[in-house]
Order: C-alpha cells, then structure tokens, then sequence
C-alpha cells in the first residue's frame, strides 16, 4: 500500500488512500482484537482526516474496549 501511495501524484487522490488504508487498518486490529493497534490507527486515520465522524467513533471504541475512556 505504501508503494501504492508513492507512486500517486495528485494530492487529493494519495489523502483519499491514506484514509482508506487507515479505515482498513483499525477494522483488522478491531477484528483481532487488539486494541492499541486500534487506537493508534483510528489516531493515524484522524490526523489524515481530522473532520471523519467514523475515524472518532472507531477511536472511542478502542478507547472503551481497553476501558480508557477520557473523563
């Protein structure tokens, strides 16, 4: 994916992947089971795409899964 990425030269076509590699990213480490990695993709995704509803709420439920949840 990240040669994939390299090779894109268009701006909006290379955010559009990098969204799409994170969103795929959490959904396997949700799938796993393995929450830190959940959370620091959902963070990756939101840093790529700050205004993602979906990216936030995959963030929070990673956070409520290893009961981190902010107060």
């Amino acid at each position: 994916a990240q040669s994939l990425e390299a090779e894109i030269q268009d701006e909006p076509s290379r955010k559009a992947l990098q969204r799409t590699i994170r969103r795929g990213l959490v959904l396997v480490a949700e799938t796993r089971r393995d929450w830190q990695a959940a959370e620091g993709e959902a963070r990756a995704w939101i840093e790529a795409d700050p205004q993602s509803a979906l990216a936030l709420e995959r963030l929070g439920h990673a956070l409520v899964a290893q009961r981190q949840i902010p107060e």
